[in-house]
């Protein structure tokens, strides 16, 4: 399985550097996320990420396997997290 990841325009400050590109019939909220995963659209061939892939242009759009995209929001997330937490405890 892969999907299609891209560099984040926004949001470095929170720990957002990569986004995942949305599969629509999941949500009409988002075209892009950074935390959720389970939101991420799949494709069975690479070929046909491939085709997708080439006809989005901007922050360096290209297809990973799922589980790597998977690894690297997970551990976004984590970041996140993380970072939020901080920011709460600094306000105490």
């Amino acid at each position: 399985m892969y999907t299609i990841i891209c560099d984040a325009r926004k949001g470095k400050r929170r720990g957002i550097t990569t986004l995942v590109l949305v599969d629509r019939r999941r949500t009409q909220s988002l075209w892009w996320t950074s935390t959720d995963d389970f939101l991420m659209m799949l494709f069975k061939k690479k070929s046909t990420a491939a085709k997708v892939c080439s006809k989005l242009l901007y922050n360096n759009p290209r297809v990973v396997d799922a589980s790597d995209a998977q690894h690297i929001i997970k551990s976004q997330q984590k970041q996140i997290e993380l970072q939020e937490a901080d920011e709460e405890g600094g306000e105490q």
